[in-house]
């Protein structure tokens, strides 16, 4: 709506300027119709960043002109775009932000817990994990570890096909990574996925059985851990299951 407001004033208009806003309409539509079919959390509407960056775009032309009429409201209507298109976070995020730069950006040097793990017991191998998205970029770092199986992030929402699909996977895998939270959510022990009726723990019995199944499966191997974080890794002469 935004970029052809800002067209519908013109008097010419150029090829580049309706390609901006055919790309506008069409990556809109396109990202509601991504969003009705697969969104599930708060943070996938990111993906509507696409055509509101794209409507930025065309709004460009009206900053030309306000730029030489008035400055002062040209640098408002700039200030209100960016906190537009930042996803009009409450201001004390900002600051939080700003805050926790450096410590943010030491992060960015430093291996997660798990790769830390993991390059302990060795500097190569072939490995599996078992956990939700949290492992914080795990294989950054690893270098020549390989990774046995392509799902190393499961959801208690996929069926249960695809979890002994997972399972079946890993369970040939010398070396296994258990994250510190994988236990934790069948036993609704964290807030932050369990907060409503349909994330009770519950209501995905092929999530606990699968839980259950690996907790099993970690029984024949040797872990540098009883609980929490856990890499395992199959003693020699143990095929596996």
């Amino acid at each position: 709506m935004l970029a052809f407001i800002a067209l519908s004033g013109m008097h010419e208009r150029r090829r580049t300027q309706l390609a901006i806003a055919g790309a506008c309409v069409s990556t809109f539509v396109g990202s509601l119709a991504v969003l009705s079919i697969t969104g599930l959390w708060e943070h996938h509407r990111q993906i509507l960043y696409i055509p509101s960056i794209i409507a930025i775009l065309g709004l460009t032309s009206l900053l030309d002109v306000a730029v030489k009429k008035a400055r002062l409201i040209t640098l408002g209507l700039v200030i209100l775009m960016g906190y537009l298109m930042a996803g009009t976070l409450a201001l004390k995020e900002y600051i939080t932000s700003v805050r926790s730069f450096r410590e943010s950006y030491a992060a960015l040097g430093e291996l997660s817990p798990e790769a830390r793990r993991l390059l302990a017991i060795g500097s190569s191998g072939t490995y599996a994990r078992f956990g939700l998205n949290d492992d914080l970029g795990h294989a950054i770092g690893l270098r020549h570890w390989k990774l046995a199986c392509p799902r190393f992030h499961q959801y208690p929402f996929e069926p249960a096909a695809l979890l002994n699909e997972v399972f079946e996977c890993a369970s040939k895998a010398p070396t296994l990574i258990i994250s510190a939270n994988f236990k934790a959510l069948s036993d609704g022990g964290l807030s932050w996925w369990v907060g409503s009726a349909h994330l009770r723990p519950d209501a995905w019995p092929s999530w606990n059985e699968f839980v259950a199944r690996v907790e099993h499966l970690s029984e024949s191997y040797s872990c540098d851990a009883t609980s929490g974080l856990r890499v395992c890794r199959r003693p020699p002469g143990n095929g596996g299951s």
